[in-house]
């Protein structure tokens, strides 16, 4: 198997790995897990719930093209053939991505993303501090950024490899 052939079948390992490499705590973080027990128990539930919904994507990738539902990851790219496991993943993106803005701007998720470090942002390799506001920002950004993306792909005609 070549490395293009290994890729488009196992894409979903990797993005895992990746996920999960990039849930490590913040050295900020770390300190403030270590002084406080009440927040050290509260951010391993919240990361705990945050990991699942984070990897399912990636789940639901690997079940589609392990199955033999779909071709290869590329095959998530072309949503205009409406297939069933290609519209689950980008339904469920969706859904996330709308539920994270609704629980950032309404129900103080905002807070709590700010308060445990839950993403890092940069700016031209400069960290950045998450702040509620920027929190809730970076939630409509992406909430919108999705919606964009899926109609981008379903008006392109994406060729499928091999």
């Amino acid at each position: 198997m070549n490395l293009f052939s290994f890729i488009s079948k196992y894409f979903w390992v990797i993005g895992a790995f990746v996920m999960l490499f990039n849930l490590r705590a913040s050295p900020q973080l770390r300190e403030d897990l270590m002084r406080d027990p009440v927040f050290a128990c509260e951010h391993r539930r919240l990361k705990q719930r945050y990991t699942l919904l984070l990897l399912l994507p990636w789940i639901i990738m690997g079940l589609g093209i392990m199955s033999g539902g779909v071709h290869s990851v590329w095959s998530y790219l072309r949503p205009q053939d409406l297939d069933a496991w290609v519209l689950g993943l980008h339904a469920y993106n969706l859904l996330l991505a709308a539920a994270c803005l609704v629980w950032a701007v309404w129900f103080r998720g905002a807070r709590t993303i700010a308060k445990h470090h839950l993403f890092e942002a940069y700016f031209f390799g400069k960290p950045v501090t998450i702040t509620e506001q920027r929190a809730r920002l970076f939630a409509l950004l992406m909430f919108v950024g999705y919606i964009v993306s899926i109609v981008s792909l379903a008006l392109s005609d994406v060729k499928i490899p091999g």
